[in-house]
């Protein structure tokens, strides 16, 4: 038999689950820090790799980004489980990423085809894209702000298709990407 709520026992309960989806969807800080930091990482050790060695896959670095796929997955799945309330914002939160997925391994494996040079700024214009609705979405003007800085980023790289997209990139990517997660990690310590 179902329970007839009072209006303001429905908006206590609607209130009570648009702060827990806030909540589930704060947690993204892990998210931007973990792959903030491994992208910076990687367009550094890109970038020094072809300017001040002999190697001949610079590209190498990027394999890092697998062990963190796999690391974020196992997070991911343990949030899930945690999570009081799966909310319609927290399915669309992870269909935004999940939609970003796709294009990105296309850009990866597409690489020959479409000219290496110039992957950094169309990743990264996938990535703003992916950013500035997280921060819509999560209503956190930092990100959405990030989502400019990466968009930019993406522009220089494109007219940039030497190994100077590679400190671009990572300088973006810091600005767009860590200084939000850092914001949203100290938002949700003090929440």
């Amino acid at each position: 038999m179902e329970k007839t709520l009072t209006s303001q026992e429905s908006l206590a309960l609607i209130t009570r689950m648009i702060h827990q989806s806030q909540q589930n969807v704060q947690r993204s800080s892990f998210y931007f820090l973990i792959w903030g930091w491994v992208v910076i990482l990687a367009n550094l050790a890109h970038y020094y790799l072809l300017m001040y060695t002999d190697f001949t896959h610079p590209y190498a670095v990027w394999l890092i980004s697998l062990p963190t796929a796999i690391v974020c997955w196992i997070y991911g799945a343990r949030q899930t489980k945690k999570a009081v309330v799966r909310t319609h914002i927290d399915r669309i939160y992870t269909s935004i990423w999940l939609a970003f997925l796709f294009p990105h391994v296309v850009i990866m494996f597409s690489a020959s085809i479409i000219g290496g040079n110039n992957i950094n700024g169309m990743i990264l214009l996938f990535v703003g894209f992916a950013v500035f609705i997280s921060g819509k979405l999560l209503k956190f003007k930092p990100t959405v702000y990030g989502a400019f800085v990466i968009w930019l980023s993406a522009l220089l790289c494109l007219y940039f298709n030497d190994q100077t997209q590679y400190l671009i990139a990572a300088f973006g990517v810091a600005i767009g990407y860590l200084i939000p997660g850092y914001m949203m990690k100290r938002k949700e310590n003090n929440a």
